[in-house]
This record gives structure tokens, sequence and C-alpha cells, in this order.
């Protein structure tokens, strides 16, 4: 079983590495983009929001690509293997968190600005850089204590991996919790990306529906 999942493992890493490379290199762009844009130009709240979803993906590809390869995880001049693990994969787990609440932020804010002046939306429309700051403040806090059990039950690979620990990557593995602690935290991740897909869904169907009126709204060519 332990070959089976290092096998698989292995498969996934030759495939991950031209995406993450990928990936990293063209949030790099953006956020150099942006970063210049809003140098020369007043920012904008959906400036602010795309800089920093921007830098959630480098940083998510970044992390998921040190755990994915041993060199890169050995070559962190940290010489406690515990706390290598329980920082990567934290830092992982809460980036991906964020990049949901993150996601939903802007996709909720491209359908307040697209709205009419007649939707309910239209109370939303001045939404100034210190709201858009404030939200993404909440979204840190929320995402780390959801994720914050993985600082205790994170260690590195044992020289003897028993059956009740589960396989994370080649240099981490997690140590069984109870059933309460366990439930506990699956349900706040549950929870948390129940809502926040939902909103973006939601968001997504108002962007359709303005679509649609303003298409009737508009005469056809005689």
């Amino acid at each position: 079983m332990e070959m089976t999942k290092l096998f698989t493992y292995i498969v996934i890493k030759n495939v991950y590495y031209p995406q993450v490379s990928f990936g990293i290199s063209a949030n790099t762009f953006l956020l150099f983009h942006i970063f210049t844009f809003a140098y020369t130009h007043r920012p904008k709240p959906i400036d602010m929001i795309i800089s920093h979803l921007s830098l959630i993906h480098i940083l998510l590809l970044f992390t998921q690509a040190i755990l994915v390869s041993s060199d890169l995880f050995e070559s962190w001049n940290i010489q406690n293997n515990d706390l290598k693990c329980k920082i990567i994969i934290f830092l992982n787990r809460v980036m991906r968190g964020i990049s949901i609440c993150t996601t939903c932020l802007l996709s909720m804010l491209q359908a307040i600005t697209i709205s009419p002046s007649t939707s309910f939306l239209k109370k939303f429309k001045h939404i100034s850089a210190n709201h858009t700051l404030g939200f993404i403040l909440f979204s840190w806090v929320l995402n780390m204590f959801i994720t914050s059990n993985l600082l205790l039950f994170i260690v590195p690979t044992p020289n003897r991996i028993g059956a009740s620990l589960l396989f994370v990557t080649e240099n981490c593995y997690v140590l069984p919790m109870s059933y309460t602690h366990r439930s506990l935290f699956f349900i706040l991740m549950v929870l948390r990306d129940v809502i926040f897909i939902g909103l973006m869904v939601l968001s997504s169907g108002l962007h359709g529906d303005y679509f649609v009126q303003t298409k009737e709204t508009v005469p056809a060519p005689t």
C-alpha cells in the first residue's frame, strides 16, 4: 500500500512541476503589472483583490512544489524537519482557503460593479479600500484558525511508519486525531467552502442575469 502511494505521488510530482512553473510565472507577471499600474494610478479595491489573489496563488504553488519535491524540502535551511513540515503544510492549506475567500470576494465585487442602479446591490457600489482590506484580514484570521489543528498533528516521516499514520507527502505524515477533533475542524472547513463557493455561484448567476437584461434592452438593428 505504501509503495503504491509513493508511486502515485512520484507520477503526480512529474506532472505537477510544469504546471507550477507556468502558474508561478503567470501570477508573478500579473502581480508586477498590477503594482506598476497602481503606482501610477489610484488603486481601486479590485486591484487590491487581484494583487492579493496573485500573491496567494504564488505562495500556494510554491508551497505545493516544496511538498512534492524532496530536493526542495531538504534545501530549506531549517534543521528541524518537524518545524518544516508544520510550516509548509500549514501555509499550503491556509493559502488554499484564502484563495477560495478572495475569489469569492472578486466575483461578488464584479457582480456589484455591473449591477444596474435599480438592483439591491447598489448600496454596496461604494466599497472602499478599507473594506476590502478588512475582508482580506478576516479571511487570513479565519483560515489560520480553521487550519490550526495541523500544527499539532503534522510530523516528519518517522523511521518506522505505523498503520495509524496518514500519508501527506514523502516527508510528512499526519498523526491520528480523535473523532471529536477531526469532526470539528472538518465541519468548519466544509462550512467555509460551502458558504464562499455558494456566494461565488450566486454572484456568477447575477452576472448572467445582468447580461441577459442588458442584451434584452439593446434595440435590434433596423
